[in-house]
């Protein structure tokens, strides 16, 4: 079992972002419940905008600054409009399990955002996903470092 950092940003309003949250804890609940996951612990936070994207903080992009496209994408495909209340968060899951299937965990998580991938017009809520696997020695430590509480 390897430490994983899943990362989904979204232009979103407080309300939205919280909701897709509760409904990413009810999925990871249900994957680290079942014996075929890949999922045996997991971690969920929401970051604000203003926040570092990284742990190291200084001299580190802000999370806004990794997810900038994002409000620039919803002015595009909403031309006219105020965004009202939307920032730029990022939904971060510390996930401890096999790498094999975390694409598969990626791609549900990114499917709470967009349930249907080819919905004629804009996504509501504009959204961007990666993932932090332990590539090398620098990606485990800063890793372990966020989630290694996760071993237990």
């Amino acid at each position: 079992m390897d430490l994983f950092e899943l990362r989904l940003g979204m232009y979103a309003t407080g309300p939205d972002a919280r909701a897709l949250a509760d409904r990413a804890r009810r999925l990871l609940d249900e994957h680290a419940a079942s014996e075929a996951s890949p999922v045996t612990a997991w971690a969920l936070s929401l970051v604000g905008g203003g926040r570092p994207a990284g742990p190291e903080g200084e001299g580190e992009p802000t999370v806004a600054g990794l997810y900038e496209e994002l409000p620039e994408q919803w002015r595009v495909e909403h031309p006219g409009q105020e965004p009202g209340e939307r920032t730029v968060t990022e939904l971060r899951v510390g996930v401890l399990g096999d790498t094999g299937q975390l694409r598969e965990l990626l791609d549900a998580l990114t499917a709470l955002a967009c349930p249907d991938p080819v919905h004629p017009g804009p996504c509501p809520v504009p959204w961007s996903a990666g993932f932090s696997e332990p590539l090398d020695e620098e990606s485990r430590a800063r890793l372990e470092s966020r989630y290694g509480h996760l071993r237990g």
